[in-house]
């Protein structure tokens, strides 16, 4: 659809304008969107800006959620619960929990690693956050379900 507007040579004439045939809809004031810091953008990547400001600490975390993880699910497997990942459960009959463990756990960080090293530096906070935030979902489910059993 073309959004033009017919005038007469008068009326365009007496707006002062180039073409007096035709005004396009488009040259109306548009209105100004807000300041990048308001936006959803500008909101992550405060965000963003954030947890780069604290990365070792979320390095930390992340090794230590990566650590609780390999507790909790060794802990549940021992008390009879199942392992719910079919990757693990293709894994462990081959490899063992160890060489398991190692092997997933192991290329999970290295991706990570590879991509914190690959991030622009003002993002790279988002990597070890994102491992965070996975691992600590599984350090949860795990330690719901061990207490379940458990108590």
């Amino acid at each position: 659809m073309r959004l033009l507007r017919e005038e007469s040579s008068e009326v365009a004439g007496s707006r002062g304008l180039l073409c007096p045939e035709v005004t396009r809809l488009s040259t109306l004031p548009r209105p100004r969107l807000p300041a990048a810091r308001t936006t959803t953008i500008g909101w992550l990547s405060k965000a963003s800006e954030l947890a780069t400001a604290h990365q070792a600490t979320l390095w930390v975390l992340a090794v230590v959620a990566l650590v609780l993880d390999i507790v909790t699910t060794t802990y549940g497997l021992q008390v009879g619960l199942a392992e719910m990942n079919p990757v693990v459960n293709y894994l462990l009959p081959m490899l063992g929990l160890a060489g398991t463990f190692t092997l997933l756990k192991g290329l999970a960080m290295l991706v990570g690693l590879l991509a914190w090293w690959a991030m622009p530096k003002p993002h790279r906070g988002i990597v070890p956050l994102g491992l965070v935030l996975l691992w600590g979902v599984a350090v949860t489910s795990n330690s719901l379900l061990l207490a379940d059993v458990l108590l």
